[in-house]
């Protein structure tokens, strides 16, 4: 009991500084929803992937970003190891100046755009568990979304992303590592001007390959959850090119918080106990 508080206890207290930092996630959660379930779950995501525009003269510069997005996740498993579901939520995005100007205060965006919204689908592909502690998995997630400021400006578009890694199921129900190798593109369109006759203009991310780590922990809570399984998944990836100024603290990295359960078995028989 007390191991479960203190590890009840860290996570609450990496949630708080992940939101105090300033968390498209893959970890929500990162292990298999075992067959006939359905899980779902809220996140947090915070990252700062760089930019390039598809502008005669700019199209070398990177422009740094910031993107902040609440999402809710729901995930069906037909079968043992398969996973999909749909991902709906809202999202922020700053960008940076295209050429400093120490004129400007050094906390003011080029573009600061408001909630708008994002929706997308994910699926899971994972394989048993090699003498119950070491597996594998993949995860794809597509997203479209978009952010606009009060005059009308914006910047959105499509996101894919896919991760392969390894998977560690730590000792006494302690939760699951996983980490590998991330892909992320962003096919963007923008209209930074307000003026209704300001073009559109194309954008992408400058750098695609991240490090991908999660962590995930399910306890069943007596007397509250009942059938269902809560979980909480930590997320974190990096390009090579991480960086954090006071303007852009959040550069070539991310970071995800995700709360939700787990059902109980829908409908069949488990052929044998399932473990988290």
């Amino acid at each position: 009991m007390r191991k479960t508080t203190v590890i009840i206890a860290a996570l609450l207290v990496l949630s708080y500084l992940a939101v105090a930092a300033s968390a498209a996630n893959l970890a929500n959660p990162a292990s298999p929803t075992p067959a006939a379930r359905i899980s779902g779950g809220v996140s947090y995501y915070l990252g700062g992937p760089t930019i390039t525009l598809d502008v005669p003269g700019l199209t070398n510069l990177e422009i740094p970003t910031m993107m902040n997005r609440f999402s809710g996740r729901i995930t069906y498993a037909p079968v043992s190891y398969v996973n999909f579901g749909v991902d709906a939520g809202t999202i922020q995005i700053d960008v940076d100046r295209y050429i400093p100007n120490p004129a400007i205060a050094d906390t003011v965006p080029m573009f600061h755009g408001n909630y708008g919204w994002s929706v997308g689908g994910h699926i899971k592909l994972s394989t048993p568990y090699i003498n119950d502690h070491i597996g594998f998995v993949g995860i794809g997630n597509f997203n479209y979304f978009r952010s606009t400021n009060t005059g009308g400006a914006y910047y959105g578009g499509n996101e894919v992303i896919a991760a392969a890694g390894v998977q560690f199921r730590l000792p006494n129900n302690n939760g699951t590592i996983s980490a590998g190798p991330l892909y992320h593109l962003i096919s963007g369109e923008s209209k930074p001007d307000t003026a209704r006759s300001a073009s559109i203009i194309t954008y992408s991310n400058a750098n695609n390959l991240r490090l991908w780590v999660a962590y995930d922990f399910f306890h069943k809570i007596d007397g509250i959850t009942k059938n269902s399984i809560p979980y909480a998944s930590l997320e974190f990836t990096m390009s090579p090119k991480i960086n954090g100024s006071s303007r852009v603290p959040v550069q070539e990295f991310s970071v995800s918080v995700s709360l939700g359960a787990v059902s109980e078995r829908l409908h069949g028989a488990d052929r044998r106990e399932v473990r988290f």
